[in-house]
């Protein structure tokens, strides 16, 4: 019986000892950011005390790495360090006038050399010292010197120039305008493939494969004078001539010839009588005469009579 009175009070005291413990920690832990001043309670008012479960804070937002941009030199580029012995650009290289007008871009692995074949050294973008001649039917809105002369460049590099469309001409607008280079060698301008113009921005680029002057040019506009309509001229309808009859020429008819019909034998006969044996006529020889009568015209109707008088005679005769 002592024994299960010890153990009963043995229990009741570690129950009591937890409870404080447990009780304890409560009071040790800090209230969350989160709690509402026991509203994060454990669903017992003795527990309410404004505490609840500790809050692990959200990491902080990442911070993007900055894109490099390329350095941007104004007027004068020094290649030197970023450039190879072979001309090839290691690095990109941005160089843009002094008064932000124009502005050349070369990218890495372009090969850049000079009109010796040497690596380039150095670029330029400026204003030219003497502009090169316009022909009269182009504006030039704007002109920049891209220099040194005679560089190249593979594959060809893009150059941008700026334009103001306050000082457009009259009548020109921002997709009329083209970049074109001074061909010195023929003295003409010559404008670029691939013009792009951003009417957003203001600007215009195109691809070049060397180095000389390059302007934003417009086509003059030129209003035509009126043209003064001509007076029709009243053209006479022309007389249609009739067309003459041919008369044609007259047939000759030949003459036709009289075959004289055959005379019917009796059925009895009595002394046959010789008949002449008339004499075929020869063929009438050509007879030139001046009146051109045919001598068979009057030998035929001969012949005739002669042969019908014959018959004649002959019935006769038999008859007696």
């Amino acid at each position: 019986m002592a024994t299960a009175s010890m153990f009963l009070k043995s229990r009741i005291l570690i129950s009591a000892l937890l409870t404080a413990a447990i009780i304890s920690l409560l009071l040790m832990v800090p209230a969350s950011p989160f709690s509402n001043h026991g509203s994060q309670s454990f669903g017992s008012s003795a527990f309410g005390y404004g505490y609840g479960w500790p809050s692990v804070p959200p990491p902080p937002p990442s911070i993007p790495e900055p894109i490099p941009i390329p350095p941007t030199d104004t007027g004068t580029a020094d290649l030197e360090g970023n450039i190879d012995t072979e001309g090839v650009m290691t690095e990109d290289v941005t160089l843009t006038s002094d008064d932000g007008t124009a502005t050349a871009e070369i990218p890495t692995g372009t090969t850049a050399l000079d009109s010796e074949g040497n690596p380039l050294s150095e670029i330029t973008v400026q204003p030219p010292a003497t502009e090169a001649p316009v022909p009269p039917a182009a504006n030039v809105i704007v002109m920049a010197d891209f220099g040194p002369d005679g560089a190249t460049f593979d594959p060809p590099i893009t150059i941008t120039m700026i334009f103001d469309p306050a000082s457009l001409p009259e009548g020109v607008l921002p997709e009329d305008l083209v970049i074109a280079y001074y061909d010195a060698a023929t003295g003409e301008w010559v404008e670029l493939s691939d013009v792009v113009v951003d009417t957003e921005n203001n600007t215009v680029s195109g691809t070049t494969s060397h180095f000389t002057q390059f302007a934003i040019l417009a086509e003059a506009q030129v209003t035509p004078a009126p043209t003064e309509t001509p007076t029709p001229t009243v053209v006479p309808t022309p007389t249609i001539e009739p067309t003459p009859t041919v008369t044609p020429e007259p047939t000759v008819t030949p003459t036709p010839t009289v075959t004289p019909e055959p005379t019917e034998t009796p059925t009895t006969e009595p002394t046959p009588v010789e008949s002449p044996t008339p004499t075929e006529p020869s063929e009438p020889e050509d007879d030139d005469d001046d009146d051109g009568i045919n001598p068979w015209v009057i030998i035929g109707p001969v012949i005739a009579i002669v042969i019908i008088g014959l018959a004649v005679f002959i019935v006769m005769r038999r008859r007696q």
